[in-house]
Parts: C-alpha cells; structure tokens; sequence
C-alpha cells in the first residue's frame, strides 16, 4: 500500500448489423483483453451506475473495496464494504437520497480515523451533498448528517448529474477534488480542506473556459501516481462525454507534485488534452469512469465506458502517453460485463450493472 506523505490514499459494441458483415462483425467487436469474473456485491440491486473506492484498515496494513449505489426501487443511497474475504452487512448512507449515481473516495480524515467520503446530487434538487462516514474499529460506519457543497460563501454547488470525487495524493491540506456537471453544461470542480469531519470548499471554477469542456454526463477523475525518477509527481486526469446521444471521450490533466499539490491554490490550471483517439469507436452514451489498473496508482490509467451502439463495455490503457489498444478499443469479456449504464473503476475493479430488471452489481478484474 502506498502511503503519501499527504496520509491520504486515493481514492472509470459495435457488431454487425447485416450477413454480408459477419465475417468482419469480430475484427469490428475489437480485441478482448482478460478481466476475471469477480462475483457480484451481494444484495446491491440498483439502475444508476454504482460508486467504488478502495477502504482501508491503514494500522493493519488491510486494503477492501467500498461500493455505494442507488437502489432499484427507492432512492435510498446504500453501501457495503469488503476488508478480506467478507462483505459487510447492507447499510444506508442516513438522508442519502438521489436519482443518480453516489461517489465516494477513501481517506484519512483529522482525527486520524479511517473515512470514507459520499458525494451525490440530492433528491428533487440540483444540488450536491456529502456525507463522512468513519469506519469503526469493530467494522461498521459511522455518518455524519449529509451536508450541501457550498462553491463560495453563500452558494450551493448545482449538479445536473452525478458528482465524482477523489482525493490528491499530494494536494495541500489534504484537499478533496470533487468536479461535476454545472451550469451551462460546463465540466466544474472545486476543492476542499479537511475540518473536523467535514470540509471547508474553495470557490468552483470550469475546467476549460470554452465549449471544449461541455458535457451531459457526470465527469470522471483519477490520479496515476509517479515512478522513478519522477516517484514524487503524479498526474490528476478528468474524463468526459461531449453532449449528444453518442459524444466523444474527452480528456485533461493537471500535475500534482509533492510539496506543491494542485497548483498550491483554489484554480487549478488544467492541459486540455483533447478527443480520447479512437474515433467513433471511443463515442459513448453515458459516462465514463477512470482509474489506475493497480492498488498502489501507478498505472497504467485505466479508461472504461459504455459503447456507442449496443451493450459492450469497452476499455483502453493509457502508459507513456500512447493509447492501447487501438484503432479499436477491448470490449470487457463475458455476457455479464454487458450494461446499457456507464461502468464504475477502481484499482483496476470494474463495476457494471446487469441489463434488464435484474439491475445487480457485477464485478470484473483487469488482469492484462
């Protein structure tokens, strides 16, 4: 497990459609690298795309992974954890409440206690709460009331989807990021320093102040954690849907160095990076989601989303700055790995929501 000195830990098909296209239908289907079946979480039923984090017991040196969904038939945010070989009992985030997609991020929080963060866009509202949940010592959760983001002194963050949150491994303070889709459809975020069990938020600001960082689906973020001679930076990337039924995939990055974090103030400069390549083939429907494929976020980034036509989950890697695999990018393997909503990634573990009235919640693990 790797430690920042911050003591925060980080917290993502086209076939053919014609006889005389079958011959090419599998070329077109794109290459299937391996992701092992990982089960299901037990009991977890829901039609949003869930939310994962890593969890930890940091004083036993003991990594789990954390999910949080909307249920099927209610808008009571749930949750469960698993730390080793057992999963947790169901829970509900108290006063959690949403029509989309929960995000959550794990970290440790001033009173040195292991935390977990949910992010969400309130129930009939278009603003966004969280709420803090410190894992006790004898395994449950324990919430703080949910509480709006506010984006300045007096005004709330307003979200017309889900949210998505991490927290930098170097950032200052131990800041958490959270970014969403804002106003005018406009890829937002903002950041916000550690206070008791709650936060204090920095005024929000765009990530581009053009058309080029427009979206109609929630954003994803991620860090990809440095190496060698560079073992101190790291890198944050935010991934989003352009508007449209089918948009493209598009990216930008903003170095997070030891000793300076985020650019050591509340405005982030972002590097616009452009289209994810890939052409049609890295279109989508929903949103994407984002990781590292590694517990210790090193990389290689990890870049799951829903294909533009069908029900296939396609993924790409990003490593040295080169894209794989391309021209057309993997589908995830099996039957269960299929969704009509945006996958959910973490440390390589991917999370999709079955078709149909099952709704339940599959896991796979990226082995390539």
């Amino acid at each position: 497990m790797r430690h920042p000195k911050s003591r925060l830990v980080a917290a993502a098909a086209v076939v053919g459609t014609a006889c005389a296209l079958a011959a090419t239908s599998a070329a077109v289907a794109g290459p299937t690298h391996p992701f092992a079946g990982a089960g299901t979480v037990p009991g977890a039923y829901t039609n949003a795309a869930p939310g994962l984090s890593a969890i930890y017991r940091t004083g036993q040196g003991v990594r789990g992974t954390f999910v949080a969904w909307k249920g099927q038939n209610s808008n009571n945010i749930m949750y469960r954890f698993k730390i080793g070989a057992k999963w947790s009992p169901t829970g509900l985030v108290p006063g959690a409440h949403s029509t989309t997609s929960p995000a959550a991020a794990f970290y440790i929080d001033p009173h040195s206690v292991d935390a977990v963060v949910v992010v969400w866009k309130k129930l009939k509202s278009t603003n966004i709460d969280y709420s803090q949940g410190e894992l006790g010592t004898k395994g449950g959760i324990k919430w703080t009331k949910p509480v709006d983001i506010k984006v300045g002194k007096d005004a709330l963050a307003v979200s017309y989807s889900a949210p998505s949150v991490i927290f930098p491994l170097n950032s200052t303070h131990g800041r958490v990021l959270i970014s969403w889709r804002g106003p005018g459809n406009h890829v937002r975020y903002e950041l916000g320093a550690p206070i008791g069990r709650g936060f204090v938020f920095d005024p929000s600001s765009w990530i581009a102040g053009t058309n080029a960082s427009l979206t109609d689906q929630a954003p994803a973020l991620t860090e990809i954690a440095g190496t060698g001679a560079d073992s101190n930076d790291s890198n944050v990337y935010v991934f989003w849907k352009s508007p449209g039924v089918k948009g493209q995939l598009n990216y930008a990055t903003t170095p997070d160095n030891v000793g300076h974090g985020l650019n050591g103030n509340a405005k982030i400069t972002w590097t616009m990076l452009g289209q994810v390549p890939g052409g049609k083939y890295t279109e989508t429907t929903a949103a994407p989601a984002a990781s590292s494929v590694n517990t210790h976020g090193t990389g290689p980034l990890l870049l799951a989303f829903k294909g533009r036509g069908g029900s296939n989950i396609r993924y790409l890697t990003l490593s040295g700055g080169v894209w794989s695999p391309l021209p057309i990018p993997g589908v995830v393997n099996g039957p269960l790995a299929q969704s009509n909503l945006g996958p959910a990634l973490v440390n390589g573990l991917l999370a999709n929501v079955a078709i149909g009235s099952s709704a339940r919640i599959y896991l796979h693990v990226y082995t390539g």
